[in-house]
């Protein structure tokens, strides 16, 4: 955007009434008094936000390194060439530490939780439908991309917007667009990542929140004729608009464009439906209610940091500037004071010898005599004073921009230990904590209005398919009824789990705790928590059973049916967590009778296996004896009434053999022979 005034013919003078929108649109009586209480606004606008502006631009050449530019020697766009001068050196420290934070940012990237807003079993199956679907988002529109960029956005300029908007020119071909002269698409949902350059919002006090923005961009005049073919005779090609180019970072005209402003009034006690409207200096394009259901303002804003009562947000740059700038000073200065001053020189007396004699070649140099040998000498143009006061300013500089020596992976001398280590790094990360928040509120923001405005305009007969990734980490195509976004759900952040962010101190920490309490998880489910079990290298029948029980779980609670349980099938793995996920207390209180008959039946119909496995192999029996509340639905088989040995019944056991004594153990089976009642060995068998 240009610091010049875009409309030259509007007047915005502060003593001026201003009205707000309602009362402008009441008394509006044709599209040009609408335009112009438009431009008015936006014109005011954009001078109250030319302070703010200019100092945006000068922290993007901060962050380019280009903040020196405008001097003679060092000019950034032309080819490198022997300069009269040495060229201004900057230290990328504005880079490191922004790029580092929004790494950070990212790592606690926060976990959603879609709640049905109504304790019915469809509405609660459905919020899992659209737990999937924003994961399908993510993956589809490549949300982690455009979170960096917002993230960046926001670091640099002091605020950062994400626009969630439908586009009808997204998706997939519609089938009959082959035939049409122009593509027709279904639709879909776009993310734009916008910079205060470009959006604009209502001035308003900090106890209140904007009711309306404006959003600024450029197209062609000629495409915007095609989009909107009922005012193409108005829409023209201004050379006097100029736009602010972040490439050559300065304000530029480009033939055949025009400034394309859309304007969106949330929904309002006294503007119920909201309003939206497409504008250029010449023209309104369109105008309409606000095309979204959710009934708010498109825009998702993040700030770095805030000031009381002031609207704008503002970048750590602006606060850091002034000790960065310094460094920049004395590192350059450095520079140049051992580029002078740091050759050796060779001390002689005065006329003792041929001048000439001293180069880099092997020679001789006479002497005069009585006078002293030539001494080759370098001095001390840079002070160790002046050295360390330069790693005091850099330190200052990262620990006011909230990095230090522990997140870059640096310990500090002394310290090794791990919990030492893990304990100061999560000191340092909670300063970052206001940080966290504010960015999981933008990314809940988000969305929200992503999934509202999906349920609003994806239709069933679309035939849409999402991806969803798969209890083995395979992404798996699946179709869905769109209806299942249109509902009204909570959003929620998740809590985060106990276990570290580091992968590092992850592993460390699940193998420590496996080890104080080895009953505690079984072994494939610690590969699972070491995301080991994804791997084929680690994978093994006992994590690939507890994937499969774990998906049979989900799919018991959706209300689905689950194939029976198989003789090859990992047993135990399976009873273990289908029983652990009946000790939730939801599935006590809010599990639909059907979906806890479908857990009974399928544990009872696991532990019927277990039992005639049991029968099989000594060994699995064994194992059985370790699960405290094995069986819980099956009830074992009685076990055969005693029988005295001496007399022989019918179809029961034959009399006691010799070397065996008449005491029969459970289940009526002879006892094994004591030692003493061991037959003698003959000569030709081999004792064991």
């Amino acid at each position: 955007m240009s610091s010049d005034v875009f409309f030259d013919d509007i007047d915005t003078n502060p003593a001026a009434e201003k009205k707000p929108f309602f009362a402008a649109l009441e008394k509006s009586k044709s599209d040009d008094d609408l335009l112009t209480w438009l431009k008015q606004e936006f014109a005011s606008l954009k001078d109250d936000y030319r302070p703010w502006h200019e100092e945006i631009k000068n922290n993007y050449k901060r962050y380019k390194e280009i903040q020196y530019r405008d001097q003679l020697y060092a000019q950034r766009d032309l080819p490198d060439r022997k300069n009269r001068f040495m060229p201004q050196v900057v230290a990328p420290l504005v880079r490191d530490i922004t790029d580092e934070r929004i790494a950070r940012m990212m790592e606690y990237k926060p976990a959603v939780a879609i709640l049905p807003q109504h304790d019915e079993s469809q509405d609660k199956t459905d919020a899992k439908v659209a737990k999937r679907f924003i994961k399908h988002l993510e993956k589809e529109q490549n949300l982690d991309s455009k979170f960096i960029k917002f993230l960046r956005t926001t670091y640099v300029a002091g605020e950062g917007y994400i626009v969630t908007r439908w586009n009808p020119d997204k998706g997939y071909l519609m089938p009959e667009a082959k035939k049409m002269s122009r593509l027709v698409f279904v639709g879909d949902v776009e993310f734009k990542v916008f910079s205060p350059l470009r959006v604009m919002f209502e001035r308003c006090d900090d106890e209140m929140e904007p009711e309306y923005c404006f959003l600024v961009e450029f197209d062609y005049a000629d495409k915007l004729k095609k989009q909107y073919p009922s005012s193409a005779d108005k829409i023209k090609a201004d050379g006097r608009i100029t736009y602010y180019d972040p490439d050559t970072m300065e304000d530029k005209t480009e033939a055949g464009k025009c400034m394309k402003i859309t304007f969106w009034h949330k929904k309002t006690p006294y503007l119920p439906e909201g309003y939206e409207c497409v504008f250029t200096d010449n023209a309104i394009l369109k105008k309409a209610d606000l095309p979204y259901e959710h009934g708010k303002l498109p825009v998702a804003s993040l700030k770095d940091n805030e000031n009381m009562e002031e609207q704008f947000g503002r970048s750590w740059i602006s606060s850091l500037k002034g000790m960065i700038g310094f460094y920049n000073n004395m590192l350059n200065m450095t520079i140049k004071q051992l580029s002078l001053a740091s050759w050796a020189k060779w001390f002689v007396d005065a006329g003792s010898i041929d001048d000439q004699a001293l180069n880099n070649d092997l020679s001789i140099v006479k002497i005069q005599p009585g006078s002293r040998n030539p001494v080759l000498s370098q001095g001390n143009p840079v002070s160790q004073q002046m050295l360390g006061f330069m790693d005091k300013s850099l330190e200052i500089v990262y620990k006011w921009g909230k990095s230090n020596s522990i997140i870059q992976g640096e310990p500090p001398p002394g310290v090794t230990a791990f919990v030492a280590l893990q304990f100061m790094s999560e000191s340092e990360s909670r300063r970052l904590n206001s940080h966290v928040i504010k960015f999981n509120e933008a990314v809940r923001t988000v969305y929200e209005l992503a999934l509202t405005t999906c349920g609003q305009y994806y239709k069933k007969e679309d035939q849409r398919t999402m991806l969803i990734l798969g209890k083995d980490s395979s992404w798996l195509s699946q179709s869905y009824d769109p209806s299942s976004l249109a509902k009204p759900y909570s959003i929620l952040i998740q809590n985060a789990s106990a276990l570290p962010d580091s992968k590092g101190a992850r592993t460390q920490y699940v193998l420590d705790l496996a080890k104080q309490f080895p009953q505690l998880f079984p072994p494939e489910q610690i590969l699972e928590m070491l995301d080991l079990a994804q791997s084929e290298k680690f994978a093994n029948e006992g994590s690939a059973a507890a994937r499969s029980a774990e998906a049979e779980n989900e799919l018991m609670t959706d209300g689905k049916e689950v194939m029976a349980p198989e003789a090859h099938e990992n047993l135990v793995v399976h009873w273990k967590i289908h029983f652990a996920a009946m000790q939730d207390y939801a599935f006590k209180t809010k599990a639909n009778p059907e979906v806890q008959q479908a857990f009974k039946d399928h544990l009872l119909a696991t532990e019927f296996l277990m039992m005639e496995q049991a029968q099989k192999s000594p060994l699995f029996a064994q194992g059985l004896q370790t699960l405290v509340q094995f069986p819980i639905y099956m009830t074992p088989p009685p076990l055969p009434p005693m029988v005295d040995p001496s007399q022989p019944l019918d179809g029961a056991l034959p009399p006691p053999q010799e070397g065996f004594p008449p005491e029969q153990g459970m289940g009526g089976e002879p006892m094994p022979p004591t030692q003493e009642e061991m037959p003698p060995i003959a000569d030709n068998q081999i004792q064991i």
